[in-house]
């Protein structure tokens, strides 16, 4: 027998209780045994809905970047929207990092909801990409031969051995980011973190699962467009600062100095926040135990929080970028005064500790 999830070794009024595989609650003073919590344990059919939801979550998130990304891309190109839309097409390392780290994050969600085998939940919500994937390799690998001539996919040529190592390559890291995020989802899953427990309804993250037949186009697809937007928007904002620090002809620069460098952050904190705070609080206008928001209420919270604020904070975060995009170009070679400046600080400090530490000898 092993402690109870949302009860670890709680003390009743006779003693401890104890859970064992079935979700059977005993107590150990009286001996007796009652059923814990309804959603305690784990079924089959929780981890595969687990594994489902996070895998069509993923569908949306590498939907929305392929908005995103094609924009972020004609911002920094100064391309119009059609040739950025080709370069992502045409890239296999953008779309293969987009597939990847979407079943990364994804799995980790699968892990948390299955509460148990949160490895085996993230696995499986990117077994569609490893069958397809592994497939793919085996119709690369019998490419040339006769007897897999009739087979799907499967060359008359043989291909060369890069484009097979690129597609071994993909698919050993989709099986561990499956792995590794279901790992992290069930490590990070406690009953407190648990918006599911106690509803006699079919619920995920606290909210109808019904409701996710709308919600997860029309609301997750815009606040996943909003984050991929933010997370580059603070990237650039990051080595901007640092681009700063580190090239002197742009500490005199009005432009640079006293008004982006200011206004950047800001505006990435806006975003961040904004888009923190009306998730949340749409979630919070959706759970099923919530009775306070009704009717044309919770119809203008849904609207605000889940249409407006992901729309609002991706206008932000763009307008955050074209801010960073605009800071001055330092003079080539500047850095050199820097690391020059660096290093005599760094001498100066060293120095005056030397100093110190004779005058205390002599003292």
């Amino acid at each position: 027998m092993r402690r109870a999830p949302d009860m670890d070794w709680e003390n009743k009024e006779l003693g401890w209780a104890v859970e064992d595989e079935d979700g059977i609650l005993a107590d150990g003073a009286s001996g007796t045994k009652e059923r814990s919590h309804p959603v305690a344990a784990t079924s089959g059919r929780r981890i595969a809905g687990a594994a489902l939801f996070a895998f069509l979550s993923a569908l949306y998130v590498q939907k929305a970047a392929s908005y995103t990304i094609p924009a972020i891309i004609s911002m920094v190109s100064g391309v119009d929207r059609q040739a950025a839309y080709a370069k992502y097409d045409s890239s296999d390392l953008l779309r293969s990092a987009v597939l990847i780290v979407t079943g990364f994050i994804c799995a980790i969600v699968a892990g948390f909801l299955a509460r148990r085998r949160g490895i085996l939940a993230g696995v499986l919500s990117n077994s569609p990409w490893i069958l397809l994937l592994g497939y793919l390799l085996f119709a690369s690998v019998v490419s040339g031969n006769p007897s897999f001539s009739k087979f799907p996919l499967v060359q008359e040529d043989a291909l060369d051995n890069w484009f097979l190592f690129g597609i071994f390559l993909r698919l050993a890291l989709i099986i561990l980011a499956g792995w590794v995020g279901g790992f992290i989802g069930k490590r990070i899953y406690s009953p407190d973190k648990d918006l599911d427990a106690g509803h006699d309804k079919a619920t995920i993250f606290g909210v109808r699962w019904p409701h996710y037949l709308w919600i997860t186009p029309l609301v997750y697809e815009a606040f996943f467009c909003s984050a991929i937007m933010i997370v580059y928007a603070g990237a650039i904002a990051l080595l901007a600062i640092l681009s700063f620090a580190w090239h002197p002809s742009l500490w005199f620069s009005v432009l640079a100095g006293w008004i982006l460098l200011p206004i950047i952050p800001l505006v990435f904190y806006l975003a961040v926040s904004l888009t923190a705070v009306g998730f949340v609080r749409f979630h919070k206008a959706m759970q099923y135990t919530q009775t306070s928001i009704r009717g044309w209420k919770r119809f203008w919270q849904v609207l605000l929080y889940g249409v407006a604020v992901p729309a609002a904070t991706y206008t932000i975060a763009a307008i955050g970028v074209d801010l960073t995009h605009a800071m001055p170009k330092p003079v080539p070679g500047d850095w050199k005064i820097a690391v020059g400046l660096a290093a005599l600080f760094v001498a100066i400090n060293a120095i005056a500790s030397g100093v110190s530490r004779l005058r205390g000898q002599h003292s």
